[in-house]
């Protein structure tokens, strides 16, 4: 493993106070995203993944995955942007990815 790998999650654990599982709220509210959906919650780790977006039109994958053995959890913020309602939006992915 390199030292970005080690890095990153240690900052954003600090950034986020050590997050618990349901901690994605408070770092997106902390980047200035006021909107979140679920798009996918069913990993009993608590890997999972939402839609966040600052104005309702443009949303950003928001990904959530566990630190084990490390407590806490990383989080990535996609630099792909969807448009639309979040409902089309969470429609859109799941099509595209799933």
């Amino acid at each position: 493993m390199g030292i970005n790998e080690y890095i990153t999650p240690v900052i954003e654990e600090q950034a986020t106070g050590c997050a618990g599982v349901g901690n994605y709220r408070d770092y997106a509210h902390k980047a200035g995203y006021k909107c979140i959906e679920v798009l996918n919650w069913s990993s009993s780790a608590g890997d999972w993944q939402f839609i966040i977006s600052k104005d309702k039109k443009a949303w950003q994958v928001l990904d959530q995955v566990n630190n084990w053995p490390r407590a806490g959890f990383t989080y990535t913020i996609d630099d792909q942007v969807w448009y639309g309602t979040a409902k089309q939006v969470l429609k859109d992915i799941y099509n595209f990815y799933y």
